[in-house]
């Protein structure tokens, strides 16, 4: 870090000439704590959307060219930590006073990209969501630095519209042939899954057997009907309709009695199938 910030000292950095190749140079030195790399994607994932660095991030940038301070760097350093790559995506609940709905989240990591493809005069790239029976979804557009031999890729999260047995997120050099650099897939939601359950406070979908804690979000099927045990209730009287997904609905549930006791949740539709699931 203190060398990338002894060739800035000698451009005079100011907080609009921060910019993308400075702190993806700053990031790719690597060795920093968890909470200082967590910071520099951040600030990456700004400039790439057009925005400038926030105020703190700059003063730390100009207080170390100013200084040339190496031991304020060296004490936050340790092992060199591993690129993020090949992180697959996962369906999330996003629940809020406005909406209800599901997203697809793809964690921000790192893509290498071959040097022909960066000193191609055409140098951006897009991110797609590609379903069955659907053009592409363009969720995001990436410009590819020449002088970088990874491209990141921040976080991006995409609303689901459609039931998909498996959602794939393609990264496509868009601006040169069109193709496929990398792709991310995630195991979608099938017809014949009439629930899923999700983490409380992760949003993350989480399996019967990992069943836990005094609170659960319970999405369903609405051909389906609930029928609780004693001990457990809905949190409001009537199910969440889940925005641009209306075969579904959403009950927030809660344990009224001691956590190691036993209840039951059951579904049952007009067809005579039950189902118990807790």
């Amino acid at each position: 870090m203190y060398e990338v910030l002894g060739r800035g000292r000698k451009a005079h950095t100011s907080r609009e000439s921060i910019g993308l190749q400075l702190i993806s140079n700053i990031y790719y030195q690597g060795g920093f704590t968890p909470e200082f790399t967590a910071a520099l994607k951040q600030q990456i994932d700004l400039v790439q959307k057009g925005n400038q660095v926030e105020e703190w991030f700059s003063a730390i940038i100009h207080r170390e060219i100013e200084a040339q301070g190496t031991s304020q760097v060296q004490s936050a350093r340790k092992e060199k930590p591993k690129k993020l790559t090949g992180v697959a995506p996962k369906i999330m609940l996003h629940l809020d006073d406005e909406d209800c709905c599901l997203v697809l989240v793809l964690t921000s990591q790192s893509v290498a990209i071959e040097k022909p493809r960066r000193l191609s005069h055409k140098s951006y790239c897009t991110v797609t969501l590609e379903s069955k029976g659907k053009m592409p979804q363009v969720v995001s557009e990436l410009d590819i630095d020449d002088k970088l031999e990874d491209l990141i890729i921040p976080d991006i999260r995409v609303k689901i519209d459609q039931e998909q047995d498996e959602y794939v997120l393609r990264l496509r050099h868009e601006g040169l042939d069109n193709a496929v650099l990398t792709e991310w897939c995630c195991e979608g939601m099938t017809n014949s899954t009439p629930y899923i359950l999700f983490n409380s406070e992760t949003n993350e979908i989480i399996a019967d057997e990992k069943l836990n804690g005094s609170r659960l979000s319970f999405l369903f099927r609405r051909n389906w009907d609930v029928v609780l045990s004693d001990g457990i209730e809905g949190e409001s009287e009537d199910p969440i309709s889940v925005s641009r997904l209306g075969g579904w609905r959403l009950l927030l549930l809660a344990k009224t009695t001691q956590l190691e006791k036993h209840e039951t949740i059951s579904l049952a539709n007009v067809t005579g199938e039950k189902l118990d699931i807790w």
